[in-house]
């Protein structure tokens, strides 16, 4: 079992027994919108799918781990490396804390940084790219503090709460990293 340990933070693989807690996150209004998510109510079928998908493409094009709290080992959110392109060294990344009673406390930031060690490190990947609503803010300032940088905007490429926003789309190289090992 992978298993990659920060001080606040560890990531481990995912598991189908997490599924009752992150169909909660995927239905939260707050959370959905904060990660630009599936827009309609997911069953527990659709969930189980979910995760057959994801253990299916692991080690292929999809690095996936579930992000648990040092101090009580209790599961918090996924990490995603996805759409791995191993030619072009590149994929996509994507974080997710879905008990919000845990953000703002550096976990996120820590697992963010453990991923892209891994995937710099062991994956030997070149960039990384994502998207993010520019409402998200904290989540922005957290990715430009890793070193992601903005490449782009898409406007009007999402709606939420009725409102159409503009997407950032941010890439990090391998060197710009800030790594603070």
């Amino acid at each position: 079992m992978t298993l990659i340990v920060g001080q606040l933070c560890r990531l481990r693989p995912i598991r189908r027994s997490n599924a009752m807690v992150s169909i909660g996150w995927r239905n939260n209004p707050a959370i959905r919108n904060a990660v630009m998510g599936y827009r309609f109510p997911v069953t527990e079928t659709m969930e189980d799918r979910w995760y057959d998908q994801v253990l299916a493409e692991q080690s292929g094009r999809r690095a996936t781990f579930a992000i648990e709290e040092n101090i009580d080992g209790v599961f918090i959110g996924f990490v995603h490396l996805t759409e791995i392109d191993w030619p072009s060294r590149a994929a996509q990344f994507g974080i997710v804390i879905g008990d919000t009673s845990r953000q703002c406390r550096g976990i996120g930031s820590e697992a963010s940084r453990l991923a892209l060690r891994y995937a710099f490190d062991t994956l030997n990947l070149d960039r990384l790219e994502l998207r993010v609503s520019e409402p998200n803010t904290r989540a922005r300032h957290i990715y430009q503090k890793l070193g992601f940088r903005e490449e782009g905007r898409l406007r009007r490429a999402a709606f939420i709460d009725g409102v159409a926003i503009d997407v950032m789309v941010m890439g990090i190289l391998r060197e710009e990293f800030a790594d603070e090992r």
